[in-house]
């Protein structure tokens, strides 16, 4: 996706939330992920690929994670000051994990990053039709105290293009093919060196290559973190969809959104019915919220177009965000599970940040809930059809045969339902007098934006990466707070 965002201010920690991907870490009832084996010449054992030992027995559970609501900058995150790179005290014994100059602290973390991945791609599989990690070669560097010491590559066609590469034995592993490259060569340095978290496309040693950096003076990219793994299959799948996804998401016009108040109500209404159809304990219910989301979301479309961009941010962010809760199950040390898919529903419109929140924001929960929800109802053929340029919210209403013509009647039946006291209404016009006065979700370098998110200075529109705005967001920074100029830099350039 690509992003237009003016002016250099934050707007809500809301948005860290596109990064994270939650990953199931339960233990694997076969067992059979330890390489074992002799090493011939070229090849050593890969270091344990079990799910539930080494690193992963040491992750913190979700209860350490707070819910959006309570998010604050930087509070999951720990200063790269505060930490030290892995203490090396786990895999410190297995020949392939001595990779790097710094001994035992780079053989935990290599040890950290390979079980990791191996959980990932066990748990990817069969996840989403047509969707296999292997098919992407990718590159983990592993970064320590600012400097890459080697990288774990996995499904590379040419490891040796990187510099000094060892294959190591993938016998009982998930993965097709598995090095690690202790020096990386002066032009694959250079070229890994600016990568600050990820990027879908990186054209290193004559391959394009998927990158995700291992950093453990780095919460959002250690790898003995539990959504490590799940930030891996989560960015990993946005390259995947590059090809499989009919359309593109194009530019996000989160600035021209709809911030009026009767599109912001039924908004509201739309994710108390997704909801309430979650939650659902029949089916008879179920059907009858999922209808009510149907009715609201038709209404919507009528009344103005750019409810457009919801759609395709739901199809493209909101599949990556279903794949969060597939992935994990019901392991709740991660922030998506199978039993939140109406974690991050905005019910409430009190207290939101109103553009970062209904013009950004809240599509990856509304796109996973609705996926969920057809999920529930049966429905087989979702995954193909969004693959063919359908969003989830026209298959669920193709699916119910609610027509334009039953709107007006399931949006009155919704207002009673989810609102009996009528006080969405004057909450929205609230909400819209708000979006008014916000500065830019994102601000440019002039400034523009200013002091506490009032519009000011001279900024210009820029359209930014997907990876340039996954960078800022995990920045996590305070409704309103500047963006500081290193991480600027660092996410976006001069």
């Amino acid at each position: 996706m690509a992003a237009m965002r003016s002016a250099r201010t934050a707007t809500s920690p809301f948005t860290a939330a596109v990064l994270s991907l939650a990953l199931v870490a339960g233990a694997c009832a076969d067992g059979g992920d330890t390489a074992q084996g002799t090493p011939s010449s070229s090849t050593e054992s890969a270091p344990s690929a079990t799910t539930a030992t080494s690193a992963a027995s040491d992750r913190t559970a979700a209860s350490d994670r707070t819910a959006a609501s309570d998010r604050t900058a930087a509070s999951d995150r720990t200063a790269a000051s505060d930490r030290t790179a892995a203490d090396g005290s786990t895999g410190a014994g297995s020949s392939a994990t001595q990779a790097g100059s710094d001994g035992e602290a780079d053989a935990a973390t290599v040890q950290a990053t390979i079980d990791s991945l191996a959980e990932a791609y066990r748990r990817a599989d069969g996840l989403w039709t047509g969707f296999d990690p292997n098919d992407h070669p990718t590159i983990i560097p592993i970064r320590s105290d600012g400097s890459l010491q080697g990288a774990v590559v996995v499904s590379h066609p040419d490891p040796e293009s990187l510099g000094t590469a060892v294959e190591l034995d993938t016998e009982g592993t998930p993965f097709t093919s598995l090095h690690r490259i202790d020096a990386l060569d002066e032009a694959a340095d250079e070229r890994l060196g600016q990568v600050d978290a990820f990027e879908f496309h990186a054209e290193i040693g004559g391959t394009d290559a998927f990158v995700l950096m291992a950093d453990t003076s780095d919460s959002f990219l250690d790898p003995a973190e539990a959504d490590w793994g799940a930030t891996f299959i989560h960015e990993l799948f946005h390259r995947y969809q590059d090809d499989a996804f009919e359309g593109s998401l194009g530019a996000q016009d989160v600035e021209g959104y709809a911030y009026t108040k009767d599109n912001l109500e039924l908004a509201a209404l739309e994710e108390r019915a997704l909801a309430a159809a979650i939650g659902a304990d029949t089916d008879v219910d179920r059907e009858a919220a999922a209808r009510h989301f149907a009715g609201l979301r038709l209404a919507r479309f009528a009344a103005d177009d750019r409810v457009e961009l919801d759609a395709a941010q739901e199809m493209f962010e909101g599949t990556a965000r279903y794949l969060e809760h597939r992935l994990s199950g019901t392991d709740r040390r991660y922030n998506y599970h199978g039993d939140n898919y109406d974690r991050d529903l905005l019910v409430s419109l009190d207290g939101l940040p109103i553009k970062d929140s209904f013009g950004f924001g809240r599509f990856y929960a509304s796109g996973s809930a609705i996926i969920h929800i057809l999920d529930r109802l049966g429905v087989s053929d979702t995954q193909a059809r969004i693959e063919a340029g359908e969003d989830p919210a026209t298959v669920l209403i193709d699916h119910l045969g609610v027509a334009d013509g039953d709107a007006t009647d399931l949006v009155a039946e919704a207002r009673a339902t989810y609102d009996p006291a009528g006080e969405l209404p004057a909450a929205a016009a609230e909400a819209e007098t708000t979006a008014a006065t916000e500065g830019p979700v994102f601000g440019d370098e002039s400034g523009a934006g200013g002091e506490g998110g009032e519009a000011g200075g001279d900024g210009q529109a820029i359209e930014l990466s997907d990876e340039e705005i996954a960078c800022l967001d995990e920045a996590e920074l305070d409704e309103g707070q500047a963006i500081p100029d290193d991480v600027w830099e660092r996410c976006v350039g001069a």
